[in-house]
């Protein structure tokens, strides 16, 4: 694994209507590039949820992922975090590898 180097892996958790939001957020803070995904179900502190049926965007919870730095991560910790706060959103970060 020579030249791999340890950076943090992100990922944002919010509602569908906010993505847009975020993307331009995390642009603005230096992140290069990144990848949304469709949340289809899951568990939450109200119990389990599903979007089958579903044919709006109203309520869908989506995942905003990248990966930067770690010396990107400290420079945008505290913007990120208020960010989510401000869009009652969740984040969830851990160390990876990349080459």
């Amino acid at each position: 694994m020579t030249g791999w180097k340890t950076c943090l892996r992100v990922e944002l958790e919010v509602d569908a209507v906010q993505v847009d939001q975020v993307e331009t957020r995390i642009e603005a803070l230096g992140v290069t590039g990144w990848i949304v995904l469709s949340a289809h179900s899951g568990r939450s502190a109200d119990g389990r949820w599903s979007r089958v049926g579903q044919v709006t965007a109203s309520g869908r919870r989506m995942l905003v992922v990248f990966t930067i730095t770690t010396a990107l991560a400290e420079k945008i910790r505290d913007a990120l975090q208020d960010e989510m706060v401000r869009l009652n959103g969740e984040i969830v970060t851990y160390p990876v590898m990349t080459p």
